[in-house]
């Protein structure tokens, strides 16, 4: 791929690390979903297939364009991954994230972190603090997925959560809800496995088995039958909301922070009884400097553990994808390094 000069406001990086995120292995097995078809090019990149993929990105800033003073050569940094078009109305009232034209880097086009390289606005790069690694800077993405949606759900200001699937999201919101405070985070899946075991290492008080015949029934037992504050639906399944919606306290508050395929079916008339609150999570908004911070104080413990393989570019198929598609109780998140000494 071409290698030219980065555009005014624009940063060069060289790639570090760039995670496998859930909605890159579907692109990969049955897409495109997100990327633009060749007859609709995206609206603000104006590109579509093929594009590269990868949008968890983490490396060393190699190059800088003209007018930029917020970052120097050399500083290792985290990618916030959305592109936004400045002038809509959401971008106008500072919602970047819900902009009319939004994009991902990764998925939309302009480049992509499973590449050596890397373009993007000199606004979206963090400098990674002293005591945080590239391998948790690629991680501060998942982090910030789960940062924004724990605090549209009101933490800190909560007593009890549930989060329903251990996928990287539902691990990642564990980490987050307990390093807000939260002080019991239960965790709805099956019983068994590495994901399973990495949520209670996370610091999940109970796991519920969603083979139970009764999960929410089995949730409120354990919330003294009135139910959590706020439960997480983070697996993107009509199972997995229903259970969430069935979880959830009177008034309480459901959080879909996972992508689905077509339409949910969800048990609307407890939705109205109980005044449930049921909103969605995209991506984020201002949320990496928190993740960076929280990440420097050590407060994700034990955030290493999602990291599952760490594999080189030419091996993203083989030892990337096809583990994550076929084996994905094996693992959470895979890192993919260009070549073995940016490591």
């Amino acid at each position: 791929m071409p290698a030219p000069d980065p555009p005014p406001g624009t940063v060069e990086v060289d790639v570090a690390w760039c995670g496998i995120c859930a909605s890159d292995v579907h692109e990969f097995r049955d897409g495109p979903h997100v990327i633009p078809r060749p007859d609709r090019p995206h609206p603000l990149t104006g590109e579509h297939l093929p594009v590269t993929l990868g949008h968890e990105i983490s490396g060393h800033v190699s190059r800088v364009g003209q007018a930029v003073s917020t970052v120097e050569v050399g500083v290792p940094v985290a990618v916030n991954p959305l592109l936004s078009c400045g002038r809509c109305n959401q971008c106008l009232r500072g919602l970047h994230h819900l902009c009319r034209s939004s994009a991902v880097l990764g998925l939309s086009g302009r480049g992509g972190g499973l590449a050596e390289r890397v373009v993007v606005p000199a606004s979206l790069v963090y400098g990674l603090p002293d005591s945080v690694t590239l391998e948790q800077g690629a991680l501060a993405e998942p982090l910030s997925v789960a940062w924004h949606a724990a605090r549209l759900a009101g933490a800190p200001n909560l007593t009890t959560a549930l989060v329903v699937g251990v996928g990287p999201v539902g691990l990642a919101l564990v980490l987050v809800l307990r390093a807000l405070g939260v002080p019991h985070v239960l965790v709805a899946a099956r019983r068994t496995g590495r994901r399973t075991e990495l949520a209670e290492a996370f610091g999940a008080e109970a796991i519920v088995g969603v083979d139970d015949p009764t999960p929410a029934r089995s949730t409120r037992a354990l919330t003294s039958g009135e139910g959590v504050d706020a439960a997480f639906d983070a697996a993107g399944t009509d199972e997995a909301v229903n259970i969430a919606i069935g979880a959830v306290r009177r008034r309480g508050t459901v959080v879909n922070v996972a992508l689905r395929n077509g339409h949910a079916g969800v048990d609307l008339n407890r939705v109205l009884g109980h005044e449930i609150t049921i909103r969605g999570s995209t991506g984020y908004l201002n949320d990496h400097p928190e993740v960076l911070r929280h990440l420097a104080a050590g407060a994700f413990t034990g955030v290493e553990r999602l990291v599952t393989g760490r594999i080189d570019l030419d091996h993203a198929v083989p030892d990337g994808f096809e583990p994550l598609l076929h084996r994905k109780n094996d693992h959470v998140k895979i890192l993919v390094a260009p070549t073995s000494s940016r490591r």
